[in-house]
């Protein structure tokens, strides 16, 4: 087989000696601003570019300077800790407490919040995606569109963030399974076409819809075999040959003629990257093999601000790709995003059928968060401008261009003047010389007006139509909306870019109207409320479970006790571990029984009803099979054709799957909605029985131990520390699962293509799509009413649903014990600490290390009371500002 590496050595091969150029690609070079005319200013301090990590930070308490200096003083204060905790020889033993402690303080100073968040930009082919991702990861020429901008569109991609001024891209391929569910569909697509004359087709739509399906086989086939493709025509169309056995041969063809999977590549320049990309994802070399129909996505990681914050930019084909497998990833991946923008030109987004698609899929899926994001808004022309607006705008803009039309002519009159001078300046008198020098500054200062005018006109007819378009946009699409609100960008990559490289006392304006900067700036915003709490319980918890540990090290080797009140101690703490290892993962705990609790609730509230009313819903969906029949047979082959979703004048906008499934969906959205309650409940319990644990091993150990105990305080706030990190894991644990839950109710209780009842109905509608002549009409409605007249659809539905309840449920369950267990150990060496006298002992080795270490733990704990002190100081301004 060939390797991934291989194929690749045909179209890209790295450029030696080049280094990373975040905007700058000698490949496509900016056109120069008007403006550029006029001379340049002398200062230095002029000719600063500008820099995106200077942009306004969002508007939100994570980026607040106040807490921004109280966080990083925070991870300065871990970083002194471990200098001091490693500045004994005790952290070279392997199995010392210092070492465990240094390498803990280590890690805290090193800290970054680790949240991520997804953004999908999703559109069709030339909407300028590629564009709009280059200027938000200010990388210009990364991401280009191919000579025909077809291929591009095609593969999913991911820009996610590295710390390396390299570029590394990770290529996955489809797997065996995923072929064969393309070829399942494209085999029989290219052979029903070869096989049917042309008036067998009972009208035009269909067999135009059955051609495009041939061509899209046809090519696809062409380019992942371009040397074997008469090999494959035979085996297509070889009439004794069942397609079941053309598809494993292809499958087969592809694995072995296919690229394989290679390790990450890496490119040191931008434009080596770009080049990569770009053969990845557009026809091969000559006649070599493409690579893109084997690959399902793409990772580019590389150093980008925006990335920097935990972003993940992905660029998503458009939901309408004719390939189902393509159009299929993306609908899944859509369902990933934590937000998706629907891309299009700004002059024609209100009728844009891929934005249509999208908050189609968003209605149907219950997505909150589609916004719009409208490209090529910097493309306007004046003279058209003055006629699409009414009233005060209009005149504005008339205005602002006769403003201009003065100022040109002004200057042409200047210029005029200069060319009525003697063009031998040597023999110019004094009067003529100071004439010159008076028309030349008059010059320049008209050039500078007319820059200032010009830019004044363009911002009044972008800003304009801007507004214009995104309040039609939230109007038509905010009833649609789960939430009622559409969030609306408008960006302008031309200007972006031909200013990006200029001054930035020139350019800041350009980019400010470009939109790149505020829409850079709203996704940023999306990682920073998990990035306060992350900076929150590193501040609040993290730091003082350490400083507890700290404190308890330097206290076990303090002092003296008879054999009898150690004893005590021991007896004393091995019931504390005793307890809380009964309260947090004894069999008859409540964490112990979440899973076997969550499974009862769904089984009692969803498939005890569903088990009873299978028979309902078949009937009702019968039912609806029985109306559609009724329908014209072109009509009805429409439907067939978009997979039962579709709009004509007589029947209107209907969706077949959703009809069908419309009596499920009413009778299991309430008790959905009571096991949602049920799981709450069980959540809740759970952290009550974490909290109750601690709080009476607490309670236990401070009465028994009361002055007993040199080292009590501290042991008692590691306890305190760990009951809230543990609670912090739980709440964690808890938030994913429900999202997890909601994307199971998504796909079980939804009605879009790739959801489970859709994934069920897809073979039904691609056998009726196959079907045409003298008949057909019948025979699809005998495909579509048996599939929906037969209780093994929903059956099956509902075991599918139940199945990964439960493997959601396991996970967590999972997740849950093994924070239990951890924190379990770390809560033994606590107490081993002070239990165990070899422990004790450690800290007696280097006592002048002790003394430095007391210091220093003395000096964190009041630096950390000043932290949080900020803190609460910037909560409590933020909260009287909100």
């Amino acid at each position: 087989m060939n390797s991934l590496q291989t194929v690749l050595n045909y179209v890209a091969t790295p450029t030696r000696g080049k280094t990373p150029s975040p905007s700058a690609d000698p490949v496509e070079k900016s056109p120069k601003p008007r403006g550029d005319r006029r001379r340049k200013s002398s200062p230095r301090a002029s000719s600063a570019r500008h820099s995106v990590r200077d942009e306004e930070p969002p508007e939100d308490r994570f980026y607040h300077p106040e807490f921004q200096r109280a966080f990083g003083d925070a991870r300065v204060l871990m970083a002194r800790l471990a200098g001091v905790l490693g500045s004994s020889d005790l952290h070279l033993e392997p199995d010392s407490t210092i070492r465990a402690l240094r390498q803990r303080a280590g890690k805290l100073a090193n800290f970054q919040c680790p949240s991520s968040r997804v953004v999908g930009l999703v559109g069709d082919t030339g909407v300028g995606k590629s564009s709009l991702i280059n200027s938000l990861l200010d990388f210009k020429g990364l991401a280009r569109a191919s000579s025909s901008g077809k291929a591009c569109t095609c593969v999913v991609t991911e820009y996610a963030y590295h710390d390396s001024q390299d570029f590394n891209i990770e290529v996955h391929l489809f797997d065996d399974d995923e072929l064969r569910d393309q070829f399942t569909e494209l085999v029989p697509a290219y052979r029903y076409f070869r096989q049917n004359p042309p008036e067998s087709y009972t009208d035009a739509n269909e067999r135009r819809y059955c051609e495009e399906k041939y061509n899209l086989a046809r090519d696809t086939f062409h380019t992942m075999f371009p040397h074997q493709f008469k090999t494959v025509e035979q085996l297509l169309v070889a009439p004794n040959l069942a397609e079941i056995r053309i598809t494993e041969r292809l499958v087969a063809m592809a694995r072995e003629l296919g690229p394989s999977p290679s390790h990450p590549q890496v490119r040191t320049s931008l434009e080596d990257c770009a080049a990569l990309l770009l053969s990845l994802t557009s026809e091969g070399p000559g006649q070599g093999p493409a690579i893109w129909p084997f690959i399902k996505k793409i990772s580019v990681f590389l150093n980008s601000y925006i990335l920097s914050k935990g972003l993940i930019l992905v660029d998503l084909p458009g939901l309408r790709d004719l390939n189902s497998a393509r159009r299929n990833v993306t609908e899944r991946y859509l369902l990933e995003c934590n937000e998706i923008f629907a891309v299009c030109p700004i002059d024609r987004a209100t009728d844009d059928a891929g934005v249509a698609a999208v908050f189609g899929l968003a209605r149907k899926a219950r997505l909150s968060n589609v916004g719009i994001v409208c490209t090529k808004s910097d493309v306007v022309k004046s003279e058209e401008a003055k006629n699409d607006h009414e009233g005060p705008k209009r005149a504005e803009i008339r205005d602002r261009i006769d403003s201009l039309a003065t100022v040109e002519r002004e200057l042409a009159e200047i210029k005029n003047e200069l060319a009525d001078l003697p063009s031998d300046q040597d023999d110019d008198s004094d009067g003529e010389r100071a004439e010159r020098i008076e028309l030349s500054l008059r010059k320049d200062r008209k050039y500078t007006l007319i820059e200032k005018r010009e830019f004044e006109l363009k911002e009044c007819i972008v800003t304009a139509r801007n507004q214009f378009v995104a309040g039609k946009l939230k109007t038509l699409y905010r009833k649609g909306a789960p939430t009622g609100e559409v969030r609306v960008f408008c960006a302008g990559n031309v200007d972006y870019w031909a200013n990006r490289d200029e001054p930035k006392t020139r350019a800041l304006k350009f980019l400010k109207l470009s939109g790149i900067i505020e829409i850079r700036r709203y996704c940023i915003s999306l990682v920073s409320e998990s990035q306060l709490r992350a900076a929150q319980k590193y501040i609040q918890d993290e730091i003082p479970d350490l400083i507890s540990q700290v404190d308890l090290w330097l206290q076990s080797g303090a002092g003296s006790a008879s054999a009898e009140k150690k004893q005590f101690v021991r007896n004393t703490l091995d019931g504390l571990e005793a307890r809380l290892q009964r309260g947090l993962s004894g069999r008859k705990s409540i964490p112990h029984n979440l899973e076997r609790s969550l499974v009862l609730e769904f089984g009692q509230k969803i498939t005890s009803q569903a088990e009873c009313r299978i028979g309902v819903w078949t009937k009702g969906a019968a039912g609806a099979a029985r109306e559609w029949e009724t329908w014209a047979h072109t009509t009805y082959a429409a439907f067939c054709r978009n997979y039962g979703e579709h709009h004509t004048q007589k029947a209107g906008p209907r969706c077949w799957n959703e009809e069908a499934m419309k009596v499920m969906i009413h009778e299991l959205e309430e008790p959905w909605n009571e096991f949602l309650l049920a799981v709450g409940h069980h959540m809740k319990t759970l952290k009550q029985a974490i909290e109750d644990s601690f709080d009476d091993a607490i309670i236990n150990l401070d009465d028994a131990l009361e002055n007993k105990l040199d080292c009590l305080l501290p042991l008692l706030q590691r306890l305190g520390s760990q009951q809230r990190l543990l609670v912090g894991e739980v709440d964690a644990a808890g938030d994913k699962y429900e999202t997890e839950l909601r994307t199971l109710r998504t796909n079980s209780l939804s009605h879009f293509r790739t959801s489970y009842f859709g994934q069920s109905m897809e073979d039904s509608y691609r056998r009726c799509n196959l079907d045409s002549g003298v008949g057909s009409w019948g025979r699809r409605k005998t495909i579509i009413g048996r599939t929906l007249g037969s209780e093994r659809l929903f059956r099956k539905l509902v075991t599918r649903f139940k199945v990964q309840l439960q493997s959601l449920t396991s996970e967590l369950h999972t997740e849950i014990m093994a924070a239990m267990e951890a924190h379990l150990g770390d809560i033994k060496k606590s107490l081993d600490l002070v239990r165990d006298e070899n422990i004790a002992l450690e800290s007696e080795k280097d006592p002048a290390f002790g003394k430095r270490l007391a210091e220093e733990t003395g000096q964190v704990k009041e630096a950390m009371k000043r932290v949080k002190e900020a803190m609460e100081r910037e909560e409590a301004a933020t909260t009287r500002g909100g």
